[in-house]
C-alpha cells in the first residue's frame, strides 16, 4: 500500500492557520470585558491621584452659549467613585440611545425563534429556493 502523500500547504492556507491559531487564543469575551473594566479602574485610581482634568466646550442648557468646562477624573475605588458607578447604571442606559433598540429587537428575535417562526421562516426559504441559488441563501440566513 502506499502512503498518501501530503499536500504542501499554500501561503494564503498558512495565513488563514495562523489567523485560526491566534483567533483560538483569544480569551472568552467576559473575560476581555471583565480585564478591561479592571484596567479602567486602576487606571481611574491612577489618572485622579495625578489629578488629572481635561478642559472641554459645551453648551449651557440654561443659556444655550457655548461655555468652558472642566471635568476632573474620578477615581471608581473611592467610596464616593463607587456610589457614582452604581447610582449612574439606570442613567447611562436610559440616556444612550441604541440601548433601547437593541433591547427591543433583541426581545423580538428571542421570542421568534422561541416560538418556532425562524426555524419555520427559514424552512420554507429553503423549500422554495431555487438550486442554484441555495449556497446564496444559506450564506445570508447564517449571517
Amino acid at each position: 500500500m502506499s502512503e498518501a502523500s501530503a499536500v504542501p500547504k499554500s501561503r494564503f492556507q498558512r495565513v488563514l492557520d495562523g489567523i485560526e491559531y491566534l483567533g483560538n487564543k483569544v480569551p472568552h469575551p467576559a473575560v476581555l470585558f471583565l480585564t478591561l473594566i479592571a484596567i479602567l479602574v486602576v487606571l481611574s485610581q491612577v489618572f485622579q491621584s495625578l489629578g488629572t482634568s481635561v478642559a472641554y466646550q459645551r453648551i449651557n442648557p440654561e443659556t444655550h452659549e457655548l461655555e468652558a468646562a472642566t471635568t476632573a477624573v474620578r477615581s471608581l475605588v473611592a467610596a464616593d467613585g463607587i456610589r457614582f458607578v452604581f447610582t449612574s447604571v439606570v442613567s447611562n442606559f436610559i440616556n444612550f440611545g441604541p440601548v433601547g433598540i437593541i433591547l427591543v429587537a433583541m426581545i423580538g428575535v428571542g421570542l421568534a425563534e422561541r416560538s418556532g417562526l425562524i426555524g419555520a421562516i427559514i424552512r420554507k426559504i429553503v423549500i422554495v429556493a431555487p438550486p442554484r441559488a441555495m449556497t446564496a441563501i444559506l450564506v445570508t440566513l447564517g449571517v
